[in-house]
């Protein structure tokens, strides 16, 4: 059935109030891996370019490691710390992949996006 909820109070042993939570919880099954080993995604070892345009430099670095490390590890990355030079990197480089903070200060991604795209 339900739980309890239990409060113990007495100033005179120590100050505060104490809560006691009593929940009648059962016991799941083990979880399940989302994928079977089988099936792990294989790594793109082609020579492939990324621009990364967002105004967060941790945000940049983070992902640019992670696409080295666990999906791209002969990417070329660059990065671009907003959309206007996300656009100057356009024209001087085609990107296979370009991955764009959608809300940062002055043209959210969507905007460069479109502008990349008419580029």
């Amino acid at each position: 059935s339900g739980g309890s909820i239990f409060f113990d109070s007495d100033p005179t042993q120590k100050p505060g109030t104490t809560c006691i939570i009593i929940l009648p919880l059962t016991p799941c099954k083990a979880e399940m891996d989302t994928f079977r080993n089988d099936e792990v995604a294989k790594q793109i070892n082609d020579e492939i370019t990324f621009l990364i345009i967002d105004d967060v430099a941790v945000n940049r670095s983070m992902l640019s490691q992670r696409i080295k490390k666990a999906i791209a590890p002969n990417a070329t990355i660059w990065e671009a710390e907003n959309g206007e030079e996300g656009l100057e990197r356009c024209q001087m480089e085609n990107f296979d992949v370009i991955i764009v903070d959608q809300y940062y200060g002055e043209a959210g991604g969507a905007m460069v996006g479109t502008d990349v795209v008419i580029a």
